[in-house]
């Protein structure tokens, strides 16, 4: 229990320095980045067209292969010897007869590399099996390599993959190894290694990787110190983790709730951390105002009214939401705050004073004024 105790005090006062490390940065305005400003984030398609701009010889860039070059020995050393990366083509959302691949490089000699990128997405039925059967057909055995790009290296789901000879690669390791290798390579192009940099952050925030390098070393050396203590903080982190979210979010929601005469519901998808997990307020059979995940480990949080009430009304996108479609008829939007409940957003809903759950009342309070603003009864 001391050792555990020495852990986290410890722990906890590293975490301070990194703050500080942190806002020292944002005060030199190392924390600007034009990526997370786009909200390139969560989108797969942006992540694919960026990767794609850094891979094309013919790309912008203006350095020929070498970035093409520095990847394909990251990903296949041997493979990157046969492949004639000078003269390759960089297509995203190539369509086949099967689907589209998210990435496909070729060379003049009949070589490819298909990267298949998985941010948040499920993984479709037989997805890399279809992709598999493309690259047989067109570039034959061993002269062609299927790449697997997820954010912390899972493999693909039974469905898509089984069979299938494919590679995992992930951003938090493979892309972040790569980014560095390029930005090393760019040192004497400041435009485009600050490209690299601005990226590289993005990724490391996306994978959880962004602590101060001497801060995240000390830590490390202290959890080596208390490895019981380490291992029992992880495995109690999941209880943590949701008794912090009910305590500070659903429990007052359903209060909240009552009081506006709405109904409540959490269903069994939020708290499996599943995509598609809600917190739902009925306001009656078929009209709810829901606040959802879009992608499973809670990330992609957005807000907006769901009518499924027959016959269905007109698509009609509200004041302060966006996009709209058969289930979303009114429209919804990403939360600006807390988008990914990743584990530094809990904590700081542990310890906000309220914000957070503010900031989501204020949310539905404002689809509701738009509600009998707009007639939707």
């Amino acid at each position: 229990m001391n050792n555990l105790s020495s852990l986290l005090n410890r722990a906890a006062i590293l975490l301070e320095r990194n703050k500080a490390v942190i806002a020292e940065a944002r005060h030199r305005g190392e924390e600007f980045n034009v990526f997370h400003l786009c909200k390139v984030d969560h989108y797969e398609n942006c992540h694919s067209a960026i990767l794609a701009e850094f891979l094309d010889p013919n790309g912008s860039h203006g350095q020929g292969d070498t970035f093409l070059r520095l990847f394909l020995d990251a990903v296949d050393k041997d493979f990157a010897l046969r492949f004639n990366s000078r003269m390759a083509v960089v297509t995203t959302e190539y369509s086949i007869d099967l689907g589209r691949l998210d990435i496909l490089i070729e060379d003049k000699a009949g070589k490819a590399v298909i990267i298949e990128n998985k941010i948040y997405a499920a993984d479709q039925d037989a997805q890399l099996q279809r992709y598999e059967m493309f690259a047989k057909k067109n570039y034959g055995e061993n002269n062609y390599r299927l790449l697997y790009l997820s954010l912390d290296g899972r493999e693909a789901g039974e469905k898509s993959g089984q069979g299938v000879s494919y590679e995992v690669i992930s951003y938090g390791d493979t892309i972040l190894k790569w980014l560095q290798s390029c930005i090393e390579a760019a040192v004497s192009m400041p435009f485009l290694r600050e490209s690299f940099i601005q990226y590289r952050r993005l990724v490391e925030q996306l994978t959880e990787r962004y602590m101060d390098k001497t801060v995240q070393k000390e830590l490390l050396a202290e959890m080596s110190r208390f490895p019981e203590g380490a291992a029992a903080i992880f495995k109690a982190y999941p209880e943590w983790e949701r008794s912090v979210i009910m305590e500070n979010l659903i429990t007052p929601l359903e209060t909240y709730a009552k009081e506006k005469g709405l109904g409540f519901n959490v269903n069994n998808k939020f708290w499996s951390k599943s995509a598609w997990g809600r917190i739902e307020f009925p306001v009656m059979h078929g009209l709810t105002i829901v606040i959802e995940c879009e992608y499973s480990g809670w990330r992609g949080f957005y807000y907006g009214i769901t009518d499924l009430r027959e016959p269905r009304r007109e698509k009609r996108v509200l004041p302060g939401l966006e996009g709209g479609n058969d289930d979303w008829r009114y429209g919804w939007h990403y939360l600006d705050l807390h988008r990914d409940w990743m584990p530094e957003d809990v904590a700081e809903i542990a310890n906000d004073g309220g914000r957070f759950l503010h900031y989501l009342t204020d949310a539905v309070d404002m689809l509701m004024k738009e509600m009998g603003n707009n007639e939707i009864k």
